[in-house]
């Protein structure tokens, strides 16, 4: 994991942290893995399946940021994560598949488990969440579910 970055597709946002490069073939790797132990067990169209090229672990909830709202969020969270101290060895990807649902359970992620034995991303979400309460937008799931997709 190397930095926090927030993806915009048109006006629905989420706030995320990058993978490593490095680590995003074998990542992908493993959640194709997954994904062929569960197309055998249950068996759907290989046409509605698409990996996501841009590996990351997600700290929050997609939510709906208006135009007028990008400058004010974005400044407000880059002080916020600017105290966020740096990343250190403490998470893990493990080789464990989880399938996760949107809230409206009309999309199905293939994920793999993240374990955060240094509690860094709780605290990142935290401080999130603090602006997103500002926001009014949605605070992570509870409790957190970290994972990479």
């Amino acid at each position: 994991m190397s930095y926090i970055c927030i993806f915009f597709s048109g006006y629905v946002s989420n706030i995320s942290s990058s993978v490593d490069i490095e680590q995003t073939k074998l990542l992908k790797q493993m959640i194709l893995s997954c994904f062929r132990s569960f197309i055998e067990a249950f068996p759907i169209k290989t046409s509605d399946i698409s990996l996501i090229e841009d590996l990351h672990i997600s700290l929050s909830q997609p939510f709906n940021l208006r135009y007028f709202l990008i400058k004010p969020f974005l400044s407000q969270l880059k002080t916020t994560c600017s105290r966020i101290e740096a990343l250190s060895s403490s998470v893990a990807v493990v080789n464990q598949c989880r399938l996760l649902f949107n809230n409206q359970r009309s999309r199905a992620f293939m994920t793999l488990k993240v374990i955060d034995t240094s509690k860094y991303l709780e605290k990142c979400v935290l401080h999130i969440d603090e602006v997103m309460k500002e926001y009014n937008f949605p605070v992570y799931y509870q409790p957190p579910i970290f994972h990479i997709r």
